[in-house]
């Protein structure tokens, strides 16, 4: 099977009403990259620009989760991981266990 050049790539959310951020993280260059984006049809396309489709995706469980969500499956991500507890807690429990100290970077 063929690894794709993104792998191990982690988007972590977080999540507000008009203006959410992202931060970009890997295993071999931890925080890669912080960006903020509006929660409209514009703000989807500017991270579907900036996101590889294969990265994994992870945010908190609040009420902007559903409608993200959905417009994240749109744009054709695939690895998505909704939990409760924060992002930083999302990304620690649900997808950067085997990553280790980066997380903590993140935010």
């Amino acid at each position: 099977m063929k690894r794709s050049m993104n792998d191990g790539l982690v988007a972590g959310f977080d999540l507000s009403v008009r203006e959410s951020m992202v931060a970009l993280v890997s295993p071999t260059c931890g925080v890669c990259e912080r960006f903020s984006f509006r929660m409209d049809e514009d703000g989807y396309s500017l991270l579907a620009s900036r996101i590889p489709k294969d990265a994994k995706i992870a945010f908190e469980a609040s009420g902007m989760a559903y409608p993200f969500h959905r417009a994240l499956r749109r744009s054709g991500y695939g690895d998505v991981t909704v939990a409760a507890g924060g992002v930083a807690t999302c990304m620690k429990n649900q997808v950067f266990r085997r990553y280790g100290s980066i997380v903590a970077d993140a935010y």
